[in-house]
């Protein structure tokens, strides 16, 4: 019991997240080793820890994906983007309405597109159109009342200032 205390004291000295990263104990190898040697086994404690290492590298890609999956394409996170873009849609539709209106000429090539064109493309895409003709309308200080305007969630995702 002695080398299993002395074993545990050293991981604890490096650490468990360096355990997690790959780095076992000589003591830990070296206990393993003399186990496989009471077992009359010719397995060693370095092939045990390298098994062993792998394993908690499985369980933790496991987890982080488990988590990205909760966190990306759970239901509700799913509607909640759904939401989002079914108000940015709105908005771009009053955007396209609004047209011009007291913006730049340097503008005009951002209604070329019709809504059904516009919002055809991928969210990224005009989430972009629509940041940049959000912003020059507020640096024109028009008065622009939607749900981006007041949503701090909303004007986050579109990454407006």
């Amino acid at each position: 019991m002695p080398h299993l205390q002395l074993a545990l004291q050293s991981q604890l000295d490096i650490g468990w997240y360096t355990l997690l990263c790959g780095f076992v104990t000589k003591h830990f190898k070296s206990i393993q080793t003399e186990y496989y040697q009471q077992l009359g086994k010719r397995n060693s404690g370095r092939r045990w820890a390298i098994q062993l290492i792998g394993k908690l590298w499985q369980i933790t890609h496991s987890m982080r994906c488990h988590w990205n999956e909760a966190l990306h394409e759970s239901p509700s996170i799913i509607n909640s983007r759904r939401h989002g873009l079914d108000q940015l849609h709105t908005a771009v539709r009053a955007e396209l309405q609004q047209g011009l209106d007291q913006l730049a000429p340097l503008y005009q090539g951002y209604f070329c597109d019709n809504a059904i064109t516009l919002l055809s493309k991928p969210a990224d895409c005009i989430k972009r159109w629509f940041m940049v003709i959000r912003i020059a309308r507020e640096g024109n200080d028009t008065d622009q009342q939607d749900g981006f305007t007041h949503n701090p969630t909303l004007q986050s995702w579109i990454m407006l200032p």
